[in-house]
């Protein structure tokens, strides 16, 4: 029985494509035979070296992460948009029954009695809220203007103007401003304003008007300025 399967084991070890094992079971030198061996012994052990260290290396799952820092001469800075929190302006509300003849769209519903100042408000940003674009000429009777919150402000070294800003009506707070919109007050494009340098002194620098304050409407409207930084293909909601 041990010598047929020896003899199965010769005649596979003759016809193996390997190169060891015919030449060692072939050859009759036993020299060349004991070289043949030696030579089998070292590649199978060098294969089975790189094979553990490959499934290692594999197993640990290692990565290799390739940072590169670019430095740029200037990036795009980015639109700020203002709005004060209470959407409507005190010293302009004081007279907001003459406001509301001015509106055709709210006329017939406003004089069917007298609403008070927070039943009016509260119609206003209800309907705003509907339709933004008919009541933004009513939130602009009633609402803080440019002027009124814009108190000072550079870009830089560079003063900025009233014409720097873009109005954008925003459904919770009414106006709002935008700086570097890509458009002037006219409605013309300009271009984006680039950033050179980090910093406060390089960048936009704001003073603004929080809001009056009003013994009637303070309980229901914080006084302050929500502001917004954002790109500016994007625009900015409270929500």
């Amino acid at each position: 029985m041990k010598k047929e399967i020896l003899g199965i084991m010769f005649d596979c070890a003759q016809v193996s494509t390997s190169h060891a094992l015919p030449k060692i079971v072939t050859n009759k030198n036993w020299f060349i035979k004991a070289l043949w061996i030696i030579s089998l012994l070292v590649s199978s052990a060098y294969c089975i070296y790189n094979l553990n260290k490959s499934f290692l290396y594999f197993f640990n799952y290692e990565s290799i992460t390739l940072i590169e820092t670019h430095r740029l001469k200037s990036i795009q800075f980015p639109t700020v948009t203002f709005c004060s929190k209470n959407p409507f302006n005190p010293l302009k509300l004081k007279n907001y029954q003459n406001i509301s003849k001015k509106i055709n769209q709210i006329k017939s519903y406003l004089n069917e009695g007298n609403l008070s100042i927070l039943q009016f408000m509260t119609y206003v940003q209800q309907e705003s809220l509907q339709n933004v674009i008919e009541y933004k000429e009513l939130l602009n009777y009633v609402g803080y203007e440019l002027n009124d919150i814009l108190i000072d402000c550079r870009f830089g070294d560079v003063v900025c103007d009233r014409s720097n800003f873009v109005n954008l009506t925003n459904p919770k707070f009414g106006n709002c401003f935008q700086f570097n919109s890509g458009k002037f007050l006219n409605g013309s494009k300009t271009d984006l304003k680039q950033s050179k340098a980090p910093g406060i002194s390089t960048g936009l620098k704001l003073v603004l008007f929080g809001g009056f304050s009003s013994s009637e409407i303070d309980l229901f409207y914080s006084k302050g300025v929500q502001i917004f930084v954002h790109n500016s293909s994007t625009l900015p909601y409270a929500d």
